[in-house]
C-alpha cells in the first residue's frame, strides 16, 4: 500500500481525500496545515497532523511514498524551491495540481496531479566562478588544459593527503583508470551492482573482463 501525506487541509485536500479514500492501493495518513487551528481535527479517518516545519519526520516515521500538495493558489516553482530544500535526502514523489484557472472541471482532482521530481543534486554555484569562467573563455582552455585543472589537482591531492591527482572527464574514464591501477586483466571478473548504469559495465568490458552482477 502506498502511504500519502497531503499537503493542505482545505477544500481541496478534502477533494482528494474522497477521490482517494476508496482506492485499496492507497492510503492518506494526514494533512500538514498552516493553519494550527485545524491541527488535531479529522479529515474522514485522517488527521491535520501539524505545519511543514517537521515535514522531514512525518516523511520519514511514517514511511510516506507520495506528497500530494493539495493547493492551486501556490506556482509549482515555489513548492518545487521548498520541498527540494527539505526533503533532498528522501526517495518521494511529489504531485501537485496546476493552478485553479488551468483545472479542468470536468476531471477529478487526481487525475491532474502532475509529478515533479526531487533531483539526486543541485549545483551549487556562486558568482565568483564567473570570473574563472571568463578566463577560461578567453584563454581557449575549456575542457582539456588550463592552470584551473593543474591546481584543482593540486588541492584534492592535498586535501586528501595523497602524492598526487588525476582530474578526468568523466565517471567512466576514472572507473577504466582504476581497472588499470588494480592490474584487472582479461578474463578476471568485476561486482557490479544490478541497478546500474552502463557507464559501471563498460569500462570492466574495456580491459576484457567479464561484469558480474550482484544485487
Amino acid at each position: 500500500m502506498e502511504n500519502i501525506l497531503v499537503i493542505g487541509a482545505g477544500t481541496t485536500g478534502q477533494q482528494i481525500f474522497n477521490e482517494i479514500k476508496n482506492d485499496p492501493s492507497k492510503c492518506i495518513k494526514g494533512f500538514l496545515y498552516i493553519d494550527n487551528k485545524k491541527f488535531g481535527r479529522f479529515i474522514g479517518n485522517a488527521m491535520v497532523l501539524g505545519n511543514y516545519d517537521h515535514i522531514e519526520g512525518f516523511v520519514e516515521n511514517m514511511e510516506i511514498h507520495r506528497l500530494i500538495v493539495a493547493s492551486t493558489g501556490i506556482s509549482n516553482i515555489e513548492i518545487e524551491k521548498k520541498l527540494r530544500s527539505r526533503l533532498k535526502n528522501h526517495n518521494i514523489i511529489i504531485e501537485s495540481l496546476p493552478h485553479a484557472e488551468d483545472l479542468d472541471p470536468k476531471k477529478n482532482l487526481v487525475s491532474q496531479l502532475k509529478t515533479f521530481s526531487i533531483p539526486l543534486s543541485v549545483p551549487n554555484l556562486s558568482l565568483d566562478i564567473l570570473d574563472n569562467l571568463k578566463e577560461c573563455l578567453e584563454s581557449g582552455w575549456v575542457s582539456t588544459g588550463g592552470r584551473f585543472i593543474s591546481e584543482f589537482e593540486n588541492k584534492v591531492a592535498s586535501y586528501v593527503g595523497a602524492s598526487g591527482a588525476v582530474g578526468i572527464q568523466s565517471g567512466t574514464a576514472g572507473l577504466h583508470m582504476c581497472l588499470h591501477a588494480l592490474d584487472v586483466e582479461a578474463e578476471d571478473e568485476v561486482i557490479v551492482p544490478t541497478l546500474t548504469f552502463i557507464a559501471a559495465v563498460n569500462p570492466v568490458r574495456y580491459v576484457n573482463a567479464h561484469p558480474v552482477f550482484i544485487d
